[in-house]
């Protein structure tokens, strides 16, 4: 699970110690990524929004739902 607190603080919890911290990561590092398209698009870079169906594929990847494909 993640959370964002009021303080904008980042809160995980894992079945494991190293999932939790993994899932800390993951999270610090998407907060990172968005923050660096949003001074981007500040600074007059567009922004490229992509499908709910490449989303949806990326995140279910990172989570180990379905395997990388052998050939994309």
């Amino acid at each position: 699970y993640h959370v964002l607190t009021e303080e904008n603080s980042l809160l995980t919890v894992g079945r494991t110690v190293d999932e939790a911290a993994f899932l800390y990561f993951s999270l610090d590092n998407a907060c990172h990524t968005q923050l660096l398209a949003e001074a981007a698009a500040a600074n007059g870079v567009p922004k490229r929004i992509i499908s709910n169906e490449v989303a949806k594929y990326t995140a279910d990847v990172a989570q180990n739902h379905v395997s990388y494909p052998s050939q994309l």
